[in-house]
């Protein structure tokens, strides 16, 4: 179970990794993985019981997504979720890189679902 707050920070992470990827490199595999992961978010707020009651159209930010997220996935995310607070530490404000550091880490507490 991961937070809708949290999911709402890695997706937006995981849509500028797929951007990036594609502007520089062409990385297929990063660009597939994270739309894939990405889709998976998209897909639980959708089965939510309370989807549109949050930012958006998302279930509200206090609630739990059943994502499943293997090892690797997670490690994935994790990865990416903790360079974009190194990028954010020199471009935003103290507010969003709370934020950032929030998500990271309750994605160190999670367990995989799978």
């Amino acid at each position: 179970m991961i937070s809708v707050r949290t999911w709402l920070v890695v997706d937006a992470v995981l849509d500028n990794v797929a951007a990036v990827a594609l502007q520089s490199d062409g990385d297929d595999d990063v660009i597939a993985r994270a739309n894939a992961l990405r889709k998976r978010g998209w897909d639980a707020a959708a089965a939510h019981p309370q989807r549109g009651r949050g930012p958006v159209g998302w279930p509200p930010s206090d609630t739990a997504l059943e994502i499943e997220l293997h090892d690797a996935d997670l490690q994935f995310v994790s990865d990416r979720v903790d360079a974009a607070v190194v990028v954010a530490t020199h471009l935003v404000s103290a507010d969003d890189l709370t934020t950032l550091r929030d998500a990271r880490a309750e994605l160190r507490d999670i367990t995989t679902v799978a």
